[in-house]
């Protein structure tokens, strides 16, 4: 399952690896958020998500440690100078990412719309990955993104609520899930 490529960094591959881990995680999330949003939040259904987060978290950690064995060459001053930009820029894509969140969950709440602030959520999550597909010059983000979005706008359509719910989370979870399998097995 060594799937590693020489051509590629192995700062990038710690990145995807890494990356990979925060989107399972987080796809493990909304798919137990809609399960429960169907009142199918079993022993069987934890069952389901935890072996298929655990396979996904499994090949991200052997990533990990194949990133640590690939040889790297001393950075270059310009190099190095890249990484902190890029670092404060991911630090202002998840500060903007996560002000809207909350702020989206205290309105809607306040209003009483609660059955709305997942989808709102999803809103924000999936336009957060367009900074990011930018940032990390990775265009399968546009497609996570706007996944997101689009399962969001169109679950309010949906008259009933915990259907809204549930469409919201087990697409953006499923979005996640499939964008890490991509990360952890993509050659190059």
């Amino acid at each position: 399952m060594g799937i590693t490529s020489t051509l590629v960094p192995a700062g990038a591959l710690q990145g995807r690896a890494i990356g990979a881990l925060v989107m399972t995680a987080f796809g493990a999330i909304w798919m137990i958020s809609g399960a429960h949003a169907l009142s199918l939040l079993t022993w069987e259904m934890w069952l389901i998500v935890a072996v298929l987060t655990g396979l996904l978290c499994l090949v991200a950690l052997q990533r990990l440690q194949a990133a640590r064995r690939v040889p790297t060459t001393p950075a270059t001053t310009s190099q190095s100078q890249s990484i902190q930009p890029r670092r404060s820029r991911f630090g202002i894509v998840l500060t903007f990412e996560w002000v809207p969140i909350f702020l989206a969950a205290f309105i809607l709440g306040r209003m009483g719309h609660t059955e709305l602030i997942l989808p709102a959520i999803a809103v924000v999550v999936g336009l957060h990955f367009i900074p990011l597909a930018m940032l990390f010059d990775f265009p399968l983000y546009y497609w996570t993104g706007g996944t997101f979005v689009l399962v969001a706008v169109a679950s309010f359509a949906i008259g009933d609520p915990a259907l809204r719910q549930a469409i919201t989370c087990l697409g953006c979870g499923l979005s996640l899930w499939l964008t890490s399998a991509v990360l952890l097995f993509r050659k190059a």
